[in-house]
């Protein structure tokens, strides 16, 4: 590309003219490079009626630097038949490239070339505003070989503002290089989107830093309980006065705190205890356990403040072919917990309609005949679909699910919330109907968690499943935090 009056013009296919410039030579050199001095240009009208040299100087003579013209006169014809052609669009220059000029001169964003008209003029012009003007921007002590910004100048200098637009037109090789209003937004969108995603990572920095040094503890600490809450143990008296929450200790070497929760001791059940005998209220077996016990532990073990520290759990019993001995003795141990009966939900999943050895009746119907299902609340359960661990055509299966509550034979003022889920099967499934193996038993009510915690969509089981267990226990499943789950295990051989 090589510039004629500030246009850019190809000279992919030119012609080199025998008595003139090798354009490819000029290209290859400086793209963009400006030849109008190679051509005879007649003097813009806007240069008429002004006497300054800049003005009326011809440019075509020999010693002008470019051999006096050798072209002809610049017209349609003569860059026809040199086949050049112009690109309709302006030579840009940047500061850097000016500054490699010897004779350029900026004025309104127009570049000028003043080669031909310093190689006319060596000397200063005695008397000429314009020309003195001229050489004290391209002579500009510590600047480069080339010229600056001379519009301040111009505009500024009322016998100097008539020449801006004859200058331009005259002497014109390019313009400046500014940025287009698309790359100066999509600049803009990307500064303000870098500030942003800083902002947001300083204010969740902040956030958790408050977080952890002024809100983390009051969530941890033992609640303050009053009386008369709607869902406590059923065996509590009424009269009960909830003790104060006692103070955490704190330890002398760590100063970690530490709060005794004696209401989930796993060890409590093992120790026997006498709750009768007030004058020696001590368990009457000291073995060598991890924990300390004594008499005063004992007196709030039911307290309100006690149940409220209980976190929700879910116990759940996968049940296949067992008997009713066993599902008693297990369902029946998990009831008589010392743990509250409003933390805990008993789930027992019978994998199928199967009938175990020795057995009149199937395992989902001694299991239903265990606990008091709440007909009046809940109705006559509804098979219910959902999506199985089986392969092929048992991906698919079907449940009911029972809701009620289980009171142990041997202690009939407990009433523990208990849910059966019945595994039926699809319709023309034979043998097992419904058996999808334990895998698929646990899977769904783990898979149901899953469901309810991150608010995924649920199947019509689990949605099932979600309003029988909020009826059940006053609150909605999201407020469970433990699952345990018990597996009956066949021992063979014996």
């Amino acid at each position: 590309m090589l510039g004629i009056q500030g246009w850019q013009f190809n000279i992919s296919t030119a012609l080199v003219p025998a008595t003139g410039p090798n354009f490819y030579t000029l290209s290859s050199s400086h793209s963009g490079q400006d030849i109008t001095p190679f051509f005879v240009v007649s003097n813009p009208s806007s240069c008429a009626n002004l006497n300054a040299q800049a003005a009326t100087q011809n440019l075509c003579y020999p010693t002008n630097g470019f051999n006096g013209c050798p072209l002809g006169d610049l017209n349609p014809t003569t860059l026809s038949d040199l086949q050049l052609y112009n690109t309709s669009k302006m030579v840009g220059f940047s500061w850097n490239q000016i500054g490699l000029l010897t004779n350029a001169m900026v004025i309104n964003g127009i570049v000028m070339n003043m080669d031909a008209y310093m190689n006319a003029n060596p000397d200063t012009i005695t008397n000429d505003t314009v020309d003195s003007a001229i050489r004290t921007i391209l002579r500009r002590p510590n600047s480069a070989s080339g010229g600056r910004d001379a519009t301040h100048m111009f505009s500024s200098r009322t016998e100097l503002k008539d020449m801006i637009q004859c200058l331009s037109d005259k002497y014109g090789q390019g313009i400046i290089d500014r940025e287009t209003a698309g790359c100066f937004f999509s600049d803009v969108l990307l500064y303000v989107t870098l500030v942003v995603i800083f902002a947001l990572v300083l204010v969740r920095f902040v956030m958790a830093c408050v977080f952890s040094w002024f809100i983390s503890w009051k969530l941890s600490r033992t609640p303050k309980v009053t009386v008369g809450g709607k869902r406590w143990s059923p065996y509590l008296d009424n009269n009960l006065t909830p003790t104060k929450p006692k103070p955490a200790k704190r330890s002398p070497k760590k100063g970690v705190e530490m709060v005794e929760m004696r209401e989930v001791d796993p060890f409590l059940d093992r120790w026997e205890y006498n709750p009768n005998n007030s004058a020696n209220n001590t368990p009457t077996k000291q073995g060598k356990g991890i924990f300390k016990k004594n008499a005063a532990k004992f007196e709030d073990w039911a307290s309100v403040t006690a149940m409220a520290t209980q976190l929700y759990t879910i116990l759940m019993v996968t049940a296949y072919s067992e008997g009713e001995a066993g599902l008693i003795g297990t369902i029946s141990s998990l009831s008589e917990t010392q743990y509250s009966d409003e933390r805990k939900l008993i789930i027992v999943v019978c994998d199928g309609l199967v009938c175990g050895q020795g057995e009149s009746r199937t395992t989902p119907d001694i299991v239903v005949s265990l606990m008091d299902h709440d007909y009046e609340t809940f109705g006559d359960p509804q098979e219910q679909l959902y999506l199985s661990v089986g392969a092929g055509e048992k991906a698919i299966n079907r449940a009911k699910v029972y809701a009620g509550y289980f009171t142990p034979p041997s202690n009939r003022s407990r009433r523990t919330p208990m849910m059966c889920i019945v595994k039926t099967g699809i319709e023309g499934e034979a043998g097992k109907k419904g058996n999808r193996g334990k895998r698929d038993s646990q899977m769904i009510v783990a898979g149901w968690l899953n469901r309810v915690m991150y608010n995924e969509r649920m199947t019509p089981l689990d949605y099932d499943i979600f309003g029988k267990a909020k009826e059940l226990m006053g609150l909605t499943p999201d407020c469970f935090e433990l699952l345990l789950m018990v597996r009956f295990r066949v021992r063979r051989g014996i």
